[in-house]
């Protein structure tokens, strides 16, 4: 018996070089110990079989690039979908470092734009129909699972983003124009851009369903929030904060506030410079390829680095647990580098902003 969310196994092989350890798990002591006898019938060799062909199946359904895809693409979704609870579809617990208990969305979104841009939908519509059922509350918004009390614009934001991508039309009425109206409402997110960008996609939605009056309310709000939260903010959210600004839609590539700061941090997200976070080399890389620059020097480095320590760390000097935002932001680069732009990139945000930029501070 463990404590919820903790395990110790101290092992002690003694004289034997090869030991077989199985896991199960059971309502009581008595029921994983029937479940691991039944495990320990069962010849290993068809054990192996069964596991190796469910997975194989799997990843024959995924996006293979035209054949180009790596192994450690087909790896990190693996480990994207072994996090998703068996018992409760739709709901992944932990495998966040300082994550407990239900992941948070803003934490989900870059694994489930992994999952759908690999074209594996049937993950996050599980997710975003758990959100709708789960987490939504009578107000619209969405409650962040660490408060667990108070709905919070920045889940509502990536909720109504996530039902953009996945053309959730059809939810539109139910629970994403509460969700839109919510963020309205609560006027604003941080990081801004979340909630403007989020705003443009429930306009879209809106739009598909005939309602022009909340297409036109959301944008005007978004319009007001980029103006007097980015245009006119007060504080400068940073190299990191501006490329992030360009990757949601609402920043030009080629601004010169943004190559300013770049040329204040010449080494975020360069490889081998000292920044260190692998994020960042992604965050970088999908900058780049916006202005149309060659992003494999990137992609080798990442590889490089899961080729020394099995699996993506959260720096290049290694780590104790794997880190899923970076294997996550490796797939999506994997797979923007074959569409030729960002794949999160949405580009009714881009229209609006990006390619018509209004004069920036």
């Amino acid at each position: 018996m463990t404590a919820k969310g903790s395990l110790s196994i101290p092992i002690d092989p003694g004289e034997e070089a090869e030991f077989t350890l199985v896991l199960s798990f059971g309502e009581t002591e008595a029921k994983a110990a029937e479940e691991a006898e039944g495990t320990l019938r069962c010849p290993w060799p068809e054990l192996l079989e069964s596991y190796n062909r469910d997975w194989q199946l799997y990843c024959r359904k995924l996006n293979s690039l035209e054949g180009w895809a790596p192994p450690l693409y087909y790896r990190s979704l693996m480990l994207f979908r072994a996090l998703e609870d068996k018992q409760d579809p739709g709901s992944f617990h932990s495998g966040f470092p300082g994550e407990t208990g239900e992941s948070s969305i803003q934490r989900l979104i870059p694994l489930l734009t992994a999952f759908w841009a690999a074209g594996e939908l049937q993950t996050p519509k599980r997710v975003l129909k758990h959100l709708l059922s789960r987490r939504q509350q009578a107000d619209g918004g969405f409650l962040h699972p660490s408060s667990g009390e108070k709905s919070s614009p920045e889940e509502t934001a990536c909720a109504v983003w996530l039902a953009w991508q996945l053309e959730a039309v059809r939810l539109f009425e139910k629970g994403i124009r509460p969700a839109a109206d919510f963020l309205v409402r609560s006027g604003g997110t941080t990081p801004p851009e979340t909630g403007i960008a989020a705003l443009v996609c429930a306009a879209d939605l809106a739009e598909s369903r005939g309602d022009e009056a909340s297409a036109r309310r959301y944008r005007e709000t978004a319009d007001r929030w980029l103006e007097e939260q980015i245009l006119r903010g007060s504080e400068s959210p940073g190299v990191k904060g501006l490329i992030r600004q360009v990757r949601m839609g609402v920043r030009p590539a080629g601004d010169p506030v943004v190559r300013t700061a770049l040329e204040r941090e010449p080494s975020f997200g360069q490889p081998g410079t000292g920044d260190g976070r692998l994020l960042s080399i992604g965050e970088r890389a999908h900058y780049e390829l916006l202005l149309d620059r060659d992003v494999a020097s990137y992609l080798s480095a990442i590889e490089t680095l899961a080729e020394k320590w099995g699996l993506l760390p959260e720096t290049e000097q290694g780590g104790i647990v794997p880190d899923l935002a970076a294997h996550a932001e490796y797939v999506r680069l994997l797979v923007s580098q074959s569409w030729g732009t960002p794949c999160d990139l949405a580009p009714v945000v881009a229209e609006r902003y990006a390619d018509h930029p209004p004069t920036t501070s």
